[in-house]
């Protein structure tokens, strides 16, 4: 099964995961421009409920140097071991042993680890590992999922000529609620979710949910805009309550607010149909654009202040953070962290909305970086 970028999994029995990749390749700068990607994975693996944060890169100035594989020792991480043949370097997980809790402070169970970004014998790239499962699904962990079908939870995409429709199952009770958010998961795309081809140069995020278990919502045959709000996003609903939205590709409604990807649909808010609330954004990246360079700055000390941080002050500071977290990464979860660590005002309207803008431009670009995994 392939991952992310440039990253391949299989299942090893009933606790073995074998993670590969090519380091010869190079897909670019990392988001921060200070380094050259080689791999990147991270997210949910399908529905094992197994987390994986992966990150392989070597420094701006730099390059692979393939003589210096020759070089590799011990990893020295714990419940992974690697190798390398030729090119390919490989990562087998023991997960088969018990959680442990996270020294960085992350809400999830650290299943695997590299303990930090390790160096790859002398050939000048990195590799950092953590694979990390919640306390609620640490005995429910099944590799055999890792290869779900559905890209998401209750949510599976399909391609009709220049339409992408979204299909999602309003009929079944919810079950989990959104963390800190006391409403009801319908559907979520599990962060940002790469389209099927040929539309694979467009990404969707979705997050639909209710305050309610069971949704009532009636049928409708005509598609309709899911409110007000919508932009190139419609829907309609089957009498078995399958509700199905359409996005349109060819549209184009202007840069997103990182100026790296174009809007092609964006709805958010309540449901006029019923009382689900769905945040839906799908963009395309332009591959010949890439996020500048950011200059290193000071971390300021002292109290809390209220005065609203510079963006890329917060943006910076909301990178870091999902770079180093090896748990769940909930909005609340990251506003939180990241004002403490920043001693700001986690109650500051502004700070709220700045944290929030820097959390969706960094889901979007998910270029990945250097990531330090949990020592």
């Amino acid at each position: 099964m392939e991952f992310g970028k440039n990253v391949k999994l299989k299942a090893d029995g009933k606790t073995g995961l074998i993670i590969t990749m090519d380091l010869s390749k190079e897909l670019g700068p990392s988001s921060s421009g200070a380094s050259i990607l080689v791999a990147s994975g991270h997210g949910p693996l399908g529905q094992s409920g197994i987390r994986m944060g992966l990150n392989a890169y070597f420094k701006q100035g730099a390059s692979f140097n393939k003589k210096g594989l020759d070089l590799l020792g011990e990893l020295n991480g714990e419940n992974v071991e690697w190798e390398v043949d030729g090119t390919i370097l490989t990562l087998k997980c023991d997960l088969g042993q018990e959680p442990r809790e996270s020294k960085t402070g992350g809400k999830g169970l650290i299943l695997a680890t590299t303990k930090g970004n390790k160096k790859v014998g002398k050939s000048n790239i990195q590799v950092g590992l953590n694979l990390t499962v919640t306390a609620d699904k640490k005995d429910k962990i099944d590799l055999s999922k890792i290869c779900a079908d559905t890209p998401a939870s209750n949510m599976k995409l399909e391609v009709d000529k220049k339409v992408l429709k979204v299909i999602v199952d309003f009929s079944k009770e919810c079950q989990d609620k959104v963390k800190g958010g006391g409403k009801y998961l319908i559907a979520s795309s599990l962060g940002g979710y790469q389209c099927p081809k040929p539309f694979d140069d467009l990404k969707i995020t979705l997050n639909i949910t209710s305050a309610k278990k069971e949704v009532e919502i009636d049928p409708e045959d005509t598609p309709q805009p899911v409110n007000e709000k919508s932009k190139g996003v419609t829907y309609t609903v089957s009498k078995k309550k399958i509700v199905t939205f359409y996005i349109d590709t060819t549209n184009d409604f202007g840069e997103t607010s990182s100026g790296l990807s174009t809007t092609v649909g964006q709805t958010s808010g309540k449901m006029a149909a019923c009382d689900a609330s769905c945040t839906m954004s799908i963009y395309r990246r332009d591959p010949n654009k890439k996020a500048e360079p950011k200059a290193k700055e000071v971390k300021e000390s002292g109290t809390k202040r209220k005065a609203t941080a510079p963006y890329d002050k917060v943006k910076a500071a909301v990178k870091d953070y999902m770079d180093e977290a090896d748990g769940d990464l909930t909005v609340g979860t990251i506003r939180r962290a990241v004002c403490k660590k920043m001693k700001w005002d986690d109650e500051d309207a502004a700070i709220k909305s700045l944290i929030k803008k820097a959390i969706n431009e960094c889901q979007e670009e998910d270029d990945g970086d250097e990531e330090e995994a949990d020592e």
